[in-house]
């Protein structure tokens, strides 16, 4: 019912006329016009260069890293030793925690996860995990968890669920209200002229525009709908300025053109932080600084010395990271009657802001690297079109952290994604990332057997760990959804509301998939796949534990 609500109040809307004055209309809790927050801004372009090739991490993420460092190693070598006194400290691993797609399955499994982890807001036996991370990433639903995370300055899942989710998520993704005000027809209204002056000022909207608006009112906690939030931006929260959080990264998936329905499985991975976009693939091979994301480049540099600002707007790149329309003549992965007709009104909004054709189903950038030698793939075109992080079948954002300049050593991969009649795991997509980096030559990925393989051996039943044995490569310790709550921890993902108890429970689940269903070895367990390949000493128990969740191929 909410779908068909929202579904005829953006065609509506699309028919009716705001009028200009919205372009700068006054936002609640303003006494004042502003010129409109998501319009691109001129600024002065910075006296360093804009556009690096990819030949290692950008300073200021390696500046992070080291002093994030730090604060991990205090945190896990507590952990440890609170787990059992026998793990030696004096080498420790780099940590990356990942979050899958799956629309809200994945948002709410992955705040489950983290919560499990965090000493803030848990005592379960791994508390305090997450203050021993170091870089976290996600795409598509976990995107939403992620950007919503990083928008509340890293509150406590407990705070987000009390001040966010169980407000927005029952209303439903196409109802913009934000936590305790009810404006609907207001937000909608705002969202077309957000829309309108963006493309007024001369960038290129699509309706993955207004798809990042809507995402703004249902994961951050204001009443603009997060209109001022950028990726670049949080680089000022407390949390991370301090170093007290680990470096976020969004994923997404690059294709040649905007109305393509397809995306092969060698696609560019893109990557957007806080510091920089861009991809390490060879056909990219650079990146750009956020903050700059979009301006008028060539070879690197700015077109008459000018460079353009705002348009890393945190909502709209969270859309560009689950944008799924790519799929929309797509039935395979969802019921191509509702993603149409979402698809649908969401264009007819866009056609009414900016007068576009509003067919274009992918998000579009200015290309940064356009003229670039460093990157011959993408340096002919004027765009960049952007798609779901997942759409080359690779729903963990795993890419980024087996990068070797990286130098992550282990990576703790929730999986919230499958394709079976009861949406848990079957079609392993981590088999795809092992094709796609063995064909890239990226040998930090362990070993990963074919989907069939998965199924035959009822490895999704179980946590799993790969690459034990492998001294070069990472640790995986994969963690797929397993139903402790069977009602509701697996809502499908294209739902586009839950509710307020199947939220509880579904967050409940991914706790109890982080603990293993509390199992009181798992804490053990755990720190020795963290240990194996950086601690000389283990204790003796290790051994029945890697012999529980190590995977070993057969001959």
């Amino acid at each position: 019912m909410r779908l068909a609500q929202g579904l005829l109040i953006l065609t509506l809307l699309s028919q009716c006329s705001f009028g200009p004055a919205l372009a700068t209309a006054v936002r609640p809790g303003t006494t004042e016009q502003l010129i409109n927050a998501y319009a691109p801004r001129d600024a002065t372009c910075p006296t360093v260069p804009l556009v690096r090739p990819a030949t290692n991490i950008s300073t200021l993420e390696n500046q992070y890293i080291n002093a994030r460092k730090t604060k991990a190693n205090a945190a896990l070598a507590a952990w440890l030793k609170k787990v059992n006194a026998g793990f030696s400290t004096s080498i420790l691993p780099v940590l990356g925690l990942t979050h899958s797609g799956g629309g809200y399955r994945a948002l709410l499994n992955a705040a489950g996860n983290m919560q499990a982890m965090d000493s803030r807001d848990s005592n379960s036996s791994i508390g305090g995990l997450y203050q021993a991370i170091t870089y976290q990433t996600a795409l598509s639903g976990g995107a939403w968890f992620l950007s919503s995370l990083a928008a509340s300055n890293w509150a406590t899942v407990s705070l987000l669920q009390k001040t966010i989710y169980d407000s927005t998520i029952p209303a439903g993704l196409l109802f913009p209200v934000e936590p305790n005000v009810f404006s609907i027809v207001p937000n909608y209204a705002q969202i077309v002229a957000d829309i309108g002056a963006k493309q007024a000022a001369g960038s290129p909207v699509t309706l993955v525009d207004v798809y990042g608006r809507l995402l703004g009112y249902n994961l951050f906690n204001s009443s603009d709908g997060g209109v001022d939030h950028t990726m670049s931006g949080l680089t000022s929260m407390s949390n991370f300025s301090s170093h007290s959080v680990p470096y976020p990264i969004l994923t997404s998936i690059g294709t040649d053109s905007n109305s393509t329905c397809t995306v092969s499985l060698n696609a560019t991975q893109f990557e957007f932080s806080p510091y920089e976009f861009g991809s390490w693939d060879s056909g990219t091979n650079a990146f750009v600084q956020t903050a700059y994301l979009s301006s008028n480049l060539t070879n690197g540099m700015a077109i008459s010395k000018k460079c353009t600002t705002g348009l890393d707007n945190l909502g709209f790149i969270t859309g560009t990271s689950s944008d799924f329309f790519a799929g929309a003549c797509d039935s395979q992965f969802v019921p191509t009657g509702m993603l149409n007709a979402l698809a649908a009104a969401l264009q007819s909004v866009v056609v009414k802001a900016a007068g576009t054709g509003g067919d274009e189903l992918l998000a579009t950038y200015r290309n940064p690297f356009y003229g670039s030698s460093h990157s011959p793939l993408v340096s002919h075109s004027e765009d960049l079109y952007l798609a779901d992080g997942g759409a080359s079948f690779q729903i963990q954002p795993i890419w980024p952290l087996i990068q070797p300049l990286r130098n992550v050593s282990v990576l703790i991969v929730g999986d919230c994604y499958g394709n079976t009649s009861s949406y848990y795991p079957g079609n392993i997509s981590i088999s795809y990332t092992y094709a796609q980096a063995q064909a890239n030559n990226l040998v930090k990925m362990p070993f990963i057997p074919t989907s069939a393989v998965f199924i035959a051996q009822n490895l999704t039943s179980r946590t799993q760990f790969f690459g034990c044995d492998e001294p070069d490569t990472v640790t995986i310790v994969w963690l797929p959804l397993v139903p402790y709550i069977k009602t509701a921890s697996n809502v499908d993902w294209y739902d586009l509301q839950v509710s307020e108890d199947d939220i509880a429970s579904v967050i409940t689940n991914g706790n109890l998939v982080a603990t293993q269903g509390n199992d009181e070895e798992w804490p053990l367990c755990l720190a020795c796949a963290f240990m194996k390949k950086t601690g000389p000493i283990l204790p003796s128990g290790c051994v029945a534990c890697f012999t529980k969740y190590c995977y070993a191929p057969t001959a």
